[in-house]
């Protein structure tokens, strides 16, 4: 497994602030990125599959209690995308909610 952290330093013309932006990446042993954080440390995860290693899903949090997850369908002869379907899922204590965008 690989980690890069990004910083950089921005300087706009004519603006005397600079301000610092840093994000990060993880990835497997195959290239993929696994992990990622944004400038705003919001993580995001992506998983592949273990044979293909293709992109199969994407998590993220959206709010505190609420997770964003993507999930990509292929076909089983070339692994191309033949659908994705979009779940919002929040959680209550105990109870998960899930709620289908589309498909």
């Amino acid at each position: 497994m690989r980690y890069w952290k990004t910083r950089k330093t921005k300087d706009e013309s004519g603006n005397t602030n600079k301000y610092v932006v840093n994000t990060s990446q993880t990835y497997n042993d195959y290239g993929s990125i696994t992990s990622a954080v944004d400038v705003l440390g919001v993580p995001t995860t992506y998983t592949y599959d273990a044979t293909l290693h293709l992109l199969v899903g994407v998590s993220k949090p959206i709010s505190v209690t609420q997770t964003q997850y993507t999930e990509y369908v292929r076909d089983a002869v070339h692994g191309n995308v033949t659908k994705i379907r979009v779940r919002e899922v929040r959680y209550y204590g105990n109870f998960t909610g899930s709620r289908k965008c589309f498909s």
